[in-house]
């Protein structure tokens, strides 16, 4: 994916980003308040894994070139926004250090979880055209 190459690329591409980022915030702020805990870390696995299936879908659904390769694009930036995220914020709040965060099977198990929600959607998206 080159920078110059299709602003409408990037746009949904961030977009696609930032709604599942939207998604995953709801998604805790109603588990929060559901179950009353402060950081549902391990009650987000499952509900991460459908939005970034739905958001792989809406990504490589129209795309004119490999829709697994574009899926690949969408994954990498979901996984270092994701990781960024963790390192800025959740890590900190975590209380754990590092290697103990992100040894956790719902955090390691996520990042990939969420990767292959993706190319699987884009994978269901090529076979179909």
């Amino acid at each position: 994916m080159k920078l110059g190459a299709d602003p409408r690329r990037w746009a949904r591409l961030v977009f696609c980003v930032a709604f599942h980022v939207i998604l995953l915030g709801l998604a805790g702020g109603v588990l929060a308040d559901a179950f009353g805990a402060a950081r549902p870390g391990r009650a987000l696995f499952l509900p991460g894994i459908l939005a970034a299936a739905l958001i792989g879908w809406f990504y490589t659904s129209d795309r004119p070139g490999n829709r697994i390769a574009e899926a690949g694009h969408l994954a990498g930036a979901l996984t270092a926004v994701r990781l960024w995220a963790d390192i800025a914020y959740a890590l900190p709040a975590s209380g754990l250090t590092a290697w103990e965060f992100f040894g956790a099977w719902h955090a390691w198990g996520s990042y990939l979880a969420n990767a292959l929600a993706i190319l699987a959607a884009g994978a269901w998206n090529e076979r179909r055209r």
